[in-house]
């Protein structure tokens, strides 16, 4: 059966499992539950942290073109990249 263990500051360390693996666990690791579903997430003692896709931000090429296209009258790249800004500042 594979156990799971973290560090002190809640980081995966990994899934141990088979004969002798239990040898090559680190000294003051902790074993917990369950592994995390992505390998940002962190143990804070009872749970893991959420994880939460990184949005990419537009490039200065996408963010002049955009703003070319809205002084044109089409602003839906503009608006795009707006509302993705958005929530990525909504998540702060």
């Amino acid at each position: 059966m594979t156990k799971y263990f973290v560090d002190s500051q809640g980081n995966y360390i990994g899934g141990f499992d088979g004969k002798g693996a239990l040898d090559t666990v680190p000294v003051n690791a902790i074993e917990v539950p369950t592994a995390p579903e992505h390998g940002s997430q962190t143990w804070d003692g009872s749970t893991w942290s959420l994880h939460v896709p990184e949005v990419p931000s537009p490039t200065i090429t996408e963010l002049v073109k955009a703003l070319d296209k809205r002084d044109r009258g089409d602003s839906s790249d503009w608006d795009g990249i707006v509302a993705k800004e958005s929530i990525k500042v909504a998540r702060l």
